[in-house]
């Protein structure tokens, strides 16, 4: 479990989240009222204290949190990885697999000071594409090559995917330092970039943004990286 005494709480995440379910009835109830309202520019931004409170404690780039996993057992890849909350902790959640052995765990990496804290016990993964696959660049390498496309880059997630001809490509979630959002996707062969493109948070947002930290193949809330709910 997530050690008690780390500083790392989200207590304006915590704030928001009771204030949210206190005012969703009303929400429900009146919301109908103002479906058409205007944009509205008011003097207390939730949001922007938010924010504000993940850069200041958010000290961890993805690429090192990445390269910690990659350190604890020689042999391994990571598949899954993001940037998330869990129990009001700041957070990067990663999914490993040990081709040599056939397992699957989960690390849990403090994004404050980059510590472990969480490994699963491992369970066994038959699947072989990910033991055939051309995987010759780690997670850390190919996410270290992504930020280089975008001004002031920040990972927010990455997914290793494996090709019907065994070719692998990681796919990162890549926000610049205007939050405005890219996918770039990088060969796991040789570290090359193969592809950048811009998310429109409008148009795109369900199919790529949304995918990614949300869906992300089986995440589910904050408590995901426990129970292994991915698809495998």
């Amino acid at each position: 479990m997530l050690n008690s005494n780390k500083k790392y709480a989200i207590v304006a995440v915590v704030a928001a989240s009771a204030v949210i379910v206190a005012t969703i009835g009303l929400g429900i109830a009146v919301a109908h009222k103002y479906a058409s309202t205007s944009q509205i520019q008011g003097s207390a931004n939730l949001a922007a204290v938010i924010e504000q409170f993940i850069k200041e404690n958010r000290k961890v780039t993805f690429e090192s949190a990445s390269k910690v996993v990659e350190a604890s057992r020689a042999g391994t890849i990571l598949t899954d990885g993001r940037f998330t909350v869990m129990q009001g902790y700041l957070v990067y959640v990663f999914r490993v697999i040990d081709r040599a052995n056939g397992e699957l765990y989960t690390m849990v990496i403090d994004a404050g000071n980059g510590s472990v804290l969480y490994t699963s016990e491992p369970v066994t993964f038959r699947s072989t594409r990910y033991a055939d696959a051309n995987i010759a660049v780690s997670m850390s390498s190919a996410a270290s090559n992504a930020v280089k496309e975008v001004a002031n880059a920040t990972v927010e997630s990455g997914r290793l995917r494996i090709g019907s001809d065994g070719n692998a490509l990681y796919t990162f979630i890549v926000r610049d330092g205007e939050g405005k959002l890219y996918k770039i996707s990088v060969s796991a062969g040789d570290g090359n970039i193969m592809d950048v493109v811009e998310v429109d948070s409008k148009k795109d947002s369900k199919k790529d943004w949304k995918e990614y930290w949300y869906g992300h193949d089986g995440y589910h809330g904050y408590d995901y990286g426990y129970k292994h709910k991915w698809k495998h």
